[in-house]
């Protein structure tokens, strides 16, 4: 159960609160290190994925100037809610 799970169903006294984030923040040290070392990979679900190529696309289509701020905005809406 991760953090947020706990914290969103229940309302944790302050220092109950505290210690859960003193543990989250140890965590977050050792994967950013094991990240560097390359020995810790981040998984990404597929949607997500190509959401990120697709947005990924457009903003270099818009540093081209093949598109324009509108034309940009207006794409990145359409990946964010597609109807």
């Amino acid at each position: 159960m991760t953090m947020s799970e706990i914290t969103s169903k229940s309302n944790l006294p302050l220092y109950v609160l505290i210690q859960l984030l003193h543990k989250e923040a140890a965590l977050v040290s050792l994967q950013i290190r094991l990240v560097s070392e390359r020995r810790l990979r981040r998984h990404q679900r597929t949607t997500y994925r190509n959401m990120q190529k697709r947005l990924l696309s457009l903003w270099q289509q818009y540093e081209e100037s093949e598109k324009n701020s509108k034309q940009l905005l207006e794409a990145c809406s359409h990946l964010v809610n597609p109807f």
